[in-house]
Formats: structure tokens, C-alpha cells, sequence
């Protein structure tokens, strides 16, 4: 295991390399930490600098964040934190957004459609998918452009793993373009 600065600075290589803030769109589908933090935490600091750096840069290019919830016990609920501490007047600009439940959003002057569904959402695997379709035809659409979600289709696990999955045949179904799963 590496300690929180580490993964920052490789976050940050990665972010540079990808060119990610020439783009429209940055997606955080799920686990951007892997346990819970304290305030009192070594690293918190750099985490929390790391994060203003992060929105004031993409504030500046205009790049759109989503921080989708991932595993309950790696995620905690703390993107929802961080997204919080950026409302401030200085990143009013700043279009940043914690997603917990299922929700299609339409971005871009609805040019782009996102479903959005994040890890262990109560309900089995039927009515999850059934609510994420559902998503998409109270949103008026038949299909989104893009799905980011967090969780299983049958190919990410072993045969013997015991853990529910989604059928990434009815999601696909639910795409026009493709999905972004972490």
C-alpha cells in the first residue's frame, strides 16, 4: 500500500499525461479513496490541496467533474465532502457534482445524456437495472449516451465469486455510446 501523497502525485501524472483538462468532462466513477479518512489523518492536507487544485484548474479550463459514489466501504460518502468544500464564492464557477443515486443528467445544452448509477444501490439486480431504465425514460430518452457506474458485469469476476452482477447485455442496451464502469 501506498501512502495518500503517493497516489495524489500519480493522480496528478496521470491527469497531466491524458490531457484530461483539455477535455469536457472528468468522471470519478467510485473509490477515489480506499477507506475512510479523518481530519487528524497524515495526508489530509495534500488531500484537501490536492482537491482545490484540482477545481481551481478546472474551473479555469472549464472542465465538467462528477464524483460518482463507489464501494460503500472505500468511498464513505467522502466525495461528497469534497465536493462540498468547493462551494465557495472564489470556484462559483466551479461545475462539480456528488452523485449517490440513480440519475440521468443532461449536460453540454443536452447534447450529452449521462446515466449514473453508483455501487451496492439497495435492491437486487433486477430492480436496479430496471430503475436505471426507468431513469432513462422519465429523462425522455430511450438510451444515454454514456453510462458511469460502479459495480460488476459477469467478466470482471471470477465463476466462483458469489457476488451479484449486472448483465452488461441490458446495459449495453441502455447506451448509444459506451459505459465508464470503476
Amino acid at each position: 500500500a501506498c501512502d495518500l501523497s503517493t497516489s495524489l502525485t500519480a493522480i496528478d501524472i496521470w491527469l497531466e499525461e491524458n490531457k484530461i483538462f483539455e477535455k469536457d468532462l472528468l468522471i470519478i466513477t467510485g473509490d477515489l479513496f480506499d477507506k475512510g479518512l479523518s481530519f487528524t489523518q497524515q495526508g489530509m492536507p495534500q488531500l484537501l490541496q490536492w482537491w482545490f487544485k484540482l477545481a481551481f484548474k478546472a474551473m479555469e479550463h472549464g472542465l465538467v467533474v462528477r464524483v460518482l459514489e463507489g464501494t460503500e466501504l472505500h468511498d464513505r460518502k467522502q466525495g461528497k465532502i469534497l465536493v462540498h468544500a468547493t462551494s465557495i464564492p472564489k470556484l462559483a464557477k466551479f461545475d462539480c457534482k456528488y452523485v449517490y443515486d440513480i440519475e440521468v443528467e443532461r449536460l453540454f445544452n443536452n447534447e450529452l445524456s449521462i446515466l449514473y448509477l453508483r455501487d451496492n444501490h439497495p435492491g437486487d439486480i433486477c430492480d436496479i437495472t430496471n430503475k436505471c431504465n426507468e431513469a432513462i425514460l422519465h429523462a425522455g430518452l430511450q438510451q444515454v449516451d454514456i453510462i458511469a457506474m460502479h459495480g460488476n458485469f459477469s467478466y470482471h469476476l471470477p465463476s466462483v465469486a458469489k457476488a451479484p452482477y449486472y448483465d452488461e447485455h441490458k446495459f449495453l442496451a441502455m447506451s448509444s455510446g459506451f459505459i465508464v464502469i470503476g
